[in-house]
Parts: structure tokens; C-alpha cells; sequence
């Protein structure tokens, strides 16, 4: 990870808008580096890790998937665990 790196604290009770949260970020010339599971303040959060990318590069756009979900022919950029309507779940991110 870079200097340029940062987190930012994302609830949401759908995959799907996780996943529109972490693109509307990367839209910003960021681009989404990890996810952890962790407690701010006594509640749980997704606390995502985004990495700063050059003015003007935005990345392809990700799309997160639960666990063995991923579509034939794609690889998985990251594999971990979000916090989804109060539930660890187990997903996938390809590009």
C-alpha cells in the first residue's frame, strides 16, 4: 500500500449499493484496495481501503459478487468479507 492510500467507513444493507458507493469513490481518481470488518464508535462498519490514483486515471469499473458467484471467464481482483445489513458476507471483486 501507498502513501496515498485512505479508508472510508461504508454501511449499507445491499451488495449492490456497496458496491455503487465504491464506485462513485472511484470516480474521484481513487481505486479500492481492501475491506475489513471493524467497530468505530461500538458499531460495526465496512472500513475501505482506497489508494489515490493520478488525476484523470479512474479505474474499470468493479463489481462485487458473493462468494463462488463470479462469472465464467473472470478473475477476482479481491476476495474478502463486507459487512452487508448487519451480516459478514463472503464476495468477490472483478473488473
Amino acid at each position: 500500500m501507498s502513501d496515498t492510500s485512505y479508508n472510508i467507513e461504508i454501511i449499507r444493507s445491499r451488495l449492490e449499493d456497496y458496491a455503487n458507493r465504491v464506485q462513485n469513490e472511484e470516480a474521484g481518481a481513487s481505486k479500492f484496495i481492501d475491506n475489513r470488518v471493524a467497530s468505530i464508535d461500538s458499531h460495526l462498519c465496512n472500513l475501505a481501503t482506497f489508494e489515490e490514483q493520478a488525476v484523470g486515471q479512474v479505474p474499470d469499473l468493479p463489481t462485487f459478487v458473493k462468494l463462488g458467484a463470479l462469472p465464467a471467464g473472470k478473475q477476482a481482483e479481491w476476495t474478502g468479507v463486507v459487512l452487508i445489513d448487519g451480516r459478514n458476507t463472503a464476495v468477490q471483486m472483478f473488473r
